[in-house]
């Protein structure tokens, strides 16, 4: 069953980087990979239930409890919030992390996010909701085949621009990990020129 699953994982990534940017796939419109990133415009409606997010954010999917795959990134994450902080001098830049796991509450999520950073915001939505944000955002998650409590997922960052309209939109999807943190910082940067 592992080997099933793990090949239908490779299979959607293969197809996701032969077809990128060719119409085929309509989530990947207007995007291109390169570098451990995928380039993306595409709006996205967020939850009502989600904080008031500032003009950038980086958008990670994960779970309350996960240290195999959340502890690290989200420790990745917390370094570079602080890099950017002290290279570009602003503070405008949010990260939300989205807890797979819907049996947990979004106190819960919040506690996790803010073990990390201060900053951070967590929050837990209702099945439903989850379902198409995590379509929106491509990311990929699924029950653990050997232990009922953990989560498989994606270990991507997204990061949203928020224009003047109040409107949200997908802009990069980072793929490598562990996460470029130049490519990221730079994109972060040149976003806000």
């Amino acid at each position: 069953m592992k080997k099933i699953a793990i090949a239908l994982g490779l299979t959607v990534l293969l197809l996701f980087v032969f077809f990128a940017g060719t119409g085929l796939f309509p989530f990947l419109e207007d995007s291109y990979m390169k570098d451990g990133r995928v380039h993306v415009h595409k709006p996205v409606l967020m939850p009502k239930n989600i904080p008031l997010l500032k003009k950038q954010s980086l958008v990670f999917f994960g779970y309350v409890g996960c240290a195999d795959i959340c502890t690290p990134r989200m420790h990745e994450i917390a370094t570079l919030v602080q890099q950017y902080k002290h290279e570009s001098k602003r503070n405008d830049l949010d990260v939300l992390f989205i807890n797979l796991n819907t049996m947990s509450t979004t106190k819960q999520a919040d506690l996790f996010a803010k073990s990390f950073h201060q900053d951070f915001m967590g929050v837990t939505l209702p099945k439903n909701q989850l379902i198409r944000t995590t379509s929106m955002f491509n990311a990929y998650f699924s029950a653990g085949l050997r232990d009922k409590n953990e989560i498989n997922h994606t270990q991507h960052l997204y990061l949203l621009r928020k224009d003047a309209n109040q409107n949200f939109y997908l802009r990069n999807i980072y793929t490598k990990v562990p996460y470029d943190t130049k490519t990221i910082l730079d994109d972060l940067i040149k976003e806000e020129e």
